[in-house]
């Protein structure tokens, strides 16, 4: 309690020189952020960046001891950039349009190879505001728990597990933990237990029963007991939803070529990665990182570049992470690189990066917003008769399947790429499609969304047919239209 007092009167003392209630901070920036803005010009650009994220870190951290040690309201808890951890705005995001685009949009790339698909993911996902305050928890990458990052459309979550003490267990135990060097910054942290139940929890609900997640385990483990006992936690929590490597080859690397569609097949839910550790237990649950490869947001520049570090063809061969790390002690260490706001969001996943890893992620983020990259806004409308249009603006729009007027032309999936074909109504771009030589198509990320965009400019269209029908009241990707005469 003490220490806590003394965190909330040091954010305190720090707090008048972040924006006052008064000035409109946008969603996305932290208080640190629009303290950068305020300085400009009267403090050096590398002692404003410190100062302003020391700000923000004693800003969490009073908010923290708010919630957790005071018990008072969320409203009352809240940032001076107006950000607060309260679960009935998570409640209110799951009734966002929002929310059904990012469902749907997961629906199209089920069928795809992981190393095509986009999964949105939080980075160090249990690492958050919202638990009960940690020595390395004070200094948190997220605001809210694992169970509502999953509800805000997170499918990627990532775990450090560290081999430290853990007095419920009487020695050492398998916790989560933000630390450097072997375990420095471990205190009081949670067991990996927890964190695996909050994802075991969400899979049981009804609703959830056919999601897919990876979970990233960073190990932190020293020997093989401290392993065999985290893979003891694993099986236990997680067991019946686990997709495992071949039992003839433990740890397999990462499983570029595999399916959504394919997990669901085998009855599982769960992919585990990390490295193959000690032991038999460990290797027997997680695939190896192989190439699944990574990088922060230092060389990152918008589509069609899409940065130095990877090559074009490794993005097409490869499973790519980029992360950003909004934490205070990344700050002062080192450059961390700029922080993934909304913009670039969306442009990684033109680009094709498959694990998009957030901080700070929250349920009014502009980037849950930019990374609807299919419907327009408000979009599929209820009132349509179930036929999709690709716009002027690559957005998609429910539409009449019968209209003429709707679309002039087919989006037509060849082995060649996207071709237009002149079309009125779905079954008559239906036909179009088949006597190019291809399907009626639906783009199912967003890097095939760009490459329609610029097929229809080249073509000269605005508007498309797309192979998307509500069939059931379920949107059904490039069905079989059973063309008449066909």
């Amino acid at each position: 309690m003490r220490r806590a007092l003394l965190v909330a009167t040091i954010a305190a003392c720090l707090v008048p020189l972040a924006p006052s209630a008064g000035v409109a901070v946008p969603p996305e920036t932290p208080a640190g952020d629009a303290c950068r803005d305020a300085t400009a010009g009267a403090v050096p650009e590398d002692a404003r960046v410190r100062l302003c994220a020391s700000i923000d870190a004693g800003a969490n951290a009073a908010t923290a001891w708010c919630r957790e040690a005071a018990g008072l309201p969320a409203e009352e808890c809240a940032t001076p950039s107006g950000r607060m951890v309260d679960r009935a705005l998570v409640d209110a995001y799951q009734g966002t349009w929002q929310h059904r685009a990012h469902a749907l949009q997961r629906e199209l790339g089920d069928p795809l190879p992981l190393r095509r698909t986009t999964m949105l993911a939080t980075h160090n996902s249990y690492n958050a505001a919202a638990y009960p305050p940690t020595l390395s928890g004070s200094d948190p990458n997220q605001q809210y728990t694992i169970t509502d990052q999953l509800r805000m459309d997170v499918r990627v979550l990532e775990l450090d597990v560290h081999w430290w003490v853990s007095p419920e267990d009487g020695g050492r135990a398998p916790v989560l933990c933000h630390a450097t060097g072997p375990h420095v910054g471990c205190s009081t942290d949670r067991h990996l237990r927890e964190g695996l139940s909050e994802i075991a929890d969400w899979l049981a609900l009804p609703d959830n029963a056919g999601e897919v997640l990876i979970v990233r385990l960073e190990n932190h483990l020293d020997d093989e007991e401290a392993h065999d006992t985290a893979a003891a936690d694993l099986e236990d929590v997680l067991g019946p939803y686990l997709h495992r490597p071949p039992t003839d080859a433990p740890c397999r690397d990462f499983p570029l070529e595999l399916t959504r569609d394919d997990i669901r097949a085998a009855g599982a839910n769960i992919l585990l990665v990390s490295d193959c550790g000690q032991g038999s237990a460990w290797p027997a649950l997680v695939h190896a990182y192989g190439d699944r490869v990574e990088a922060g947001t230092t060389d990152f520049t918008s589509y069609p570049d899409c940065g130095t570090h990877f090559t074009r063809e490794e993005h097409d061969a490869k499973y790519i992470r980029r992360f950003e790390d909004g934490t205070w002690l990344s700050t002062m260490a080192a450059d961390p690189g700029p922080r993934i706001d909304a913009t670039m969001a969306a442009e990684m996943l033109k680009c094709g990066v498959n694990q998009p890893s957030f901080d700070h992620l929250t349920p009014d983020d502009p980037r849950l917003t930019s990374t609807v990259w299919s419907w327009a806004e408000a979009e599929p409308a209820a009132d349509t008769d179930g036929c999709a249009v690709h716009g002027a603006d690559a957005r998609f729009r429910a539409a009449d399947c019968t209209g003429a007027s709707v679309a002039t032309h087919a989006a037509c999936r060849t082995a060649e790429g996207w071709v237009l074909r002149r079309a009125g109504g779905l079954f008559a771009a239906a036909r179009v499609c088949a006597a190019a030589g291809g399907t009626l198509g639906v783009p199912r990320t967003s890097e095939q969304n760009e490459a329609l965009r610029e097929a229809k400019a080249a073509a000269g269209v605005e508007t498309a047919w797309l192979g998307y029908v509500e069939v059931a009241g379920d949107w059904t990707p490039e069905p079989d239209l059973h063309l008449p005469g066909a």
